[in-house]
């Protein structure tokens, strides 16, 4: 049986060869930096410190959802080209390609960046969260418009995860919005009031109408 620091060898081994693709370096596994956000939206996450001591997120993907990573991570490309403020993209690797094959499995990399815990539920109170809220949706409006005609067949050229969809197919789950058509606020709140309806009719009653101006 493997100790714990012959373990912790083993893994720096294995993700410094993760992160050769990028060209990176790395320093040390940050296990002591706590990762914000829902930990179920990967298989495995780990904060990474590079030889400059910048601080990354490696995100080990599951197979079946490797097309919808990879096409999120184009989308968030062409939102930031069209001039949405403070987006973070996934960094390409030295190939330009957003999910990387490695050690047998598939890996995404962005910046990492510090969660704050929130004053829950006193937040959401807060008057100036929703004008930052709403300033945001705006430039997402303005940046989504543009998004589906710079996505171009160039922009989606084949790559390792289209290899990947011959052994794993997509995932069979149930989405909040059609992922074939254009997001819309308006239809989310919709569908999920009607969720919330259905599972929590207590909670419904609590929650405000649905704003016609969205």
């Amino acid at each position: 049986e493997k100790t714990q620091i012959e373990i912790e060898d083993y893994m720096k081994i294995l993700l410094s060869s993760v992160m050769n693709a990028w060209h990176i370096d790395l320093y040390a596994i940050r296990r002591d930096i706590i990762i914000a956000g829902s930990p179920e939206r990967c298989e495995k996450r780990f904060v990474i410190e590079d030889s400059h001591h910048r601080l990354f997120l490696l995100e080990k993907i599951v197979p079946c959802n490797i097309r919808h990573r990879w096409h999120i991570a184009r989308v968030i490309d062409c939102l930031k080209k069209n001039g949405l403020p403070d987006v973070i993209s996934y960094i390409p690797d030295h190939r330009g390609d957003h999910v990387v094959h490695s050690n047998g499995s598939y890996w995404q990399l962005s910046p990492y960046v510090s969660g704050k815990p929130m004053d829950r539920p006193a937040y959401v109170f807060d008057r100036w969260r929703g004008r930052v809220m709403a300033a945001f949706l705006v430039a997402l409006r303005q940046a989504s418009q543009l998004v589906e005609s710079s996505l171009t067949p160039k922009c989606f050229r084949p790559s390792r995860a289209d290899e990947a969809l011959q052994v794993h197919p997509p995932s069979q789950k149930t989405y909040l919005h059609d992922r074939g058509e254009s997001f819309s606020i308006k239809k989310y709140i919709h569908i999920l009031s009607n969720i919330i309806a259905h599972r929590e009719p207590e909670l419904r009653k609590k929650c405000s109408p649905q704003p016609e101006g969205i």
